[in-house]
């Protein structure tokens, strides 16, 4: 993963080197007189204000994600606690209802799983989306 990692990393900053050079026609000059700390805090600043409007224009879906993974949690744990009263009861007549319940919740429980990959993944593409744009 480390190794992915360095080549992930490694093409980001070879990316940003050539467009600098396409742009200023040149390499980067490390001794034009510029504080390189001051750049890198005003860069990184940059980063965090981009980040922030990120999630304020990806709220709405952050929201809605997080609702779904919290009802999704519910539910396994619905499921947990009756499948634990199923192991309890008698397998009779009378426990019908609770295996239909059983079965009922593991069904919701697929198709939430189901809906919150979805949206996952479409917020996946937003991003990447987003993304390419401001390349």
């Amino acid at each position: 993963m480390n190794d992915k990692i360095k080549v992930i990393a490694s093409n980001w900053i070879n990316e940003r080197l050539e467009k600098g050079k396409e742009e200023y026609d040149d390499e980067l000059n490390v001794n034009d007189g510029r504080d390189w700390i001051k750049e890198a805090k005003e860069e990184l600043t940059d980063a965090v204000v981009y980040m922030a409007a990120f999630e304020l224009q990806n709220e709405g879906l952050l929201k809605v994600i997080n609702e779904l993974k919290n009802e999704n949690n519910a539910l396994k744990e619905d499921v947990a606690v009756l499948k634990n009263r199923e192991n309890a009861l008698d397998m009779s007549k009378e426990n019908t209802d609770v295996l239909n319940d059983v079965n009922f919740l593991q069904d919701e429980l697929e198709t939430l799983d189901s809906v919150v990959d979805d949206v996952i993944s479409a917020l996946s593409n937003l991003v990447d989306s987003i993304n390419s744009k401001q390349k």
